[in-house]
């Protein structure tokens, strides 16, 4: 998925009026520029008056059937410091300017929680979570609709190209998937009881990218391989992000990047309230993309 952050330009259409003073306001004005009042841009958009938003059930009786294969697609994001961001199906993908979503998207004019990537009826949908200045699909206003290879969806003054991977590489990553799938049983990883694995047979990334994809909050414990029984690491989950991470009198982020690098030893989770901490901001997946690439 490609990000382009397109400015505001100067003398832009105003779409609107403020309920407050009538000055004018433009698409993406959050306040009034005259006397700074709210401004629910949904009421002027012309797009939204003039019907864009297509009825809910329309749009499931119009859907493309299902395809044969899982559609598995990539967002490119057009940010140096971004990798690209992969679905696979069955995952939820947040999306707004919170930090704590999956894509995150750092503006005024974009909601906390602005909206989501769902996997449904054998497809990807776009669905709006109430958001104040709305989803947008190839530029018409959305609540849910599903995508289609090319589609652009628009947040803010962010618009965000959805591209599905060609048959060959979703052939590819469907059998990385089951693989993965495999060596998940091999750890007896259950959703809501505790799970142990040794860490030659799941790389602990894995797991962790597991934990962070299914928001689990709990505690880690890390034994790697020919350390001291006293000093066993953990690392703190609060809702699929590491807040913490501790070992040997060590704490924060080196801690954590060096066990998400441990070759050997084994780990057990357990899933509940994270108690320590917190002693780390960056989001996991950013530690993710720091340990793999070393």
């Amino acid at each position: 998925m490609e990000v382009d952050c397109m400015p505001r330009e100067t003398g832009e259409t105003a779409v609107g009026r403020c309920h407050a003073c009538g000055a004018e306001v433009a698409e993406f004005d959050l306040v009034c520029p005259k006397c700074e009042a709210p401004v629910d841009t949904t009421l002027f958009s012309p797009e939204f008056a003039a019907g864009a938003l297509a009825d809910a059930s329309a749009a499931v009786a119009d859907e493309p059937p299902a395809p044969e294969t899982p559609v598995f697609a990539r967002f490119i994001v057009s940010d140096a410091l971004r990798e690209p961001f992969e679905l696979e199906p069955g995952q939820l993908v947040r999306i707004g300017r919170s930090r704590s979503n999956e894509i995150c998207l750092p503006s005024g004019h974009v909601s906390r929680l602005h909206a989501e990537l769902v996997w449904e009826r054998g497809r990807w949908h776009v669905g709006d979570l109430g958001s104040k200045n709305g989803t947008w699909v190839n530029e018409q206003r959305v609540i849910r609709r599903p995508l289609c290879d090319g589609d652009r969806i628009r947040c803010g003054h962010f618009v965000l190209t959805y591209r599905e991977l060609d048959r060959e590489e979703t052939q590819r990553l469907l059998a990385s998937a089951r693989e993965r799938l495999g060596r998940t049983q091999t750890a007896r990883i259950s959703a809501d009881e505790g799970f142990t694995g040794d860490l030659s047979e799941i790389r602990l990334v894995e797991v962790v990218q597991l934990l962070h994809n299914h928001r689990k909050s709990g505690v880690m414990l890390v034994q790697p391989e020919g350390a001291p029984p006293d000093e066993t690491a953990e690392l703190h989950f609060h809702e699929g992000q590491i807040v913490h991470a501790c070992c040997g009198g060590r704490y924060g982020e080196p801690v954590a990047l060096d066990l998400l690098r441990t070759p050997s030893g084994t780990f057990h989770f357990k899933p509940g309230r994270e108690t320590g901490g917190p002693t780390i901001g960056t989001p996991t997946d950013s530690l993710l993309l720091q340990a793999a690439l070393g």
